[in-house]
């Protein structure tokens, strides 16, 4: 029998499992040991599918894979993506056009499951921002999107500017979930739509109990990820609170920190 000390592990992208929007090779041999002992591995990202497909795929995931910080599953074998939590439509274009007024100097962005729309993007956006993956149809008005369902809405400013748009958001009070996801981007979600619940839903599927599972991440929206596994790992290069908060530190997202956890932590010595 295969020897894991944890059956399951979900590892955050951007800042973790990812360097320069790429998935080492020791980080991609480390996953596929973990498989082929029969640990199951998946991905929780804040990313939607098409800004994670190509991840996916390398990868060859099967089992749902946690997006939009929990607020969308996709189902590999199904080719099928799942909304699990949902904006309210007319809600969150009014929070959209707001931010995009008051905040000139952020761009706004609102994901719906299959597009992303913005009344611009800064040439700072197009700097962090993968765009071959993170596709965008620029429109005049936010409320000249489609009506579909609304995921979340992502704000991507300066550092600088990032404590100003957080106190707007916190007290406006809104019916929704907010989280700061990196140094320049923030997040505006459904009530109750986190990588932690997501993981609990997964794993319920697969029959894996919560303490034989792992998880890894680097930021804030990661967080929720601790209370749903039984062991949480952050890389070193990681926000305070997630290095607070983790049970485990492993080397950076640029020194291969998904590989040491896999290796010294997730897989029995004797397997190594």
């Amino acid at each position: 029998m295969p020897s894991l000390n944890y059956l399951f592990l979900a590892s955050d992208l951007d800042g973790t499992l990812l360097f320069n929007n790429q998935v080492s090779d020791i980080n991609r041999k480390s996953i596929e040991k973990f498989q082929s002992l029969g640990g199951s591995f998946t991905i929780a990202s804040g990313r939607n599918y098409n800004e994670a497909k190509h991840i996916i795929e390398q990868l060859n995931i099967s089992l749902p894979v946690i997006l939009c910080n929990g607020a969308v599953l996709y189902d590999p074998k199904l080719d099928e993506i799942i909304p699990i939590k949902t904006l309210d439509v007319k809600l969150a274009i009014d929070i959209a056009c707001e931010l995009d007024v008051d905040f000139v100097e952020s761009d706004v962005f609102v994901f719906t499951i299959d597009q992303i729309y913005a009344t611009k993007v800064s040439p700072y956006t197009l700097n962090i921002t993968n765009t071959n993956d993170f596709r965008i149809q620029v429109i005049s008005s936010f409320r000249e999107i489609p009506q579909q369902q609304i995921i979340k809405i992502v704000t991507i400013t300066k550092p600088e500017n990032m404590s100003s748009v957080i106190n707007h958001i916190e007290q406006k009070k809104w019916p929704t979930d907010y989280v700061q996801t990196g140094d320049d981007f923030f997040e505006i979600v459904p009530q109750g739509a986190s990588k932690g619940k997501a993981i609990s839903h997964v794993l319920r599927e697969l029959q894996i109990p919560n303490e034989k599972a792992a998880a890894i991440g680097d930021h804030c929206n990661d967080l929720s990820m601790a209370e749903h596994v039984g062991l949480f790992a952050a890389v070193s290069n990681s926000h305070p609170s997630t290095l607070e908060k983790a049970n485990l530190i492993v080397p950076s997202n640029m020194h291969d920190g998904v590989a040491h956890l896999i290796t010294n932590h997730l897989i029995h010595p004797s397997q190594v």
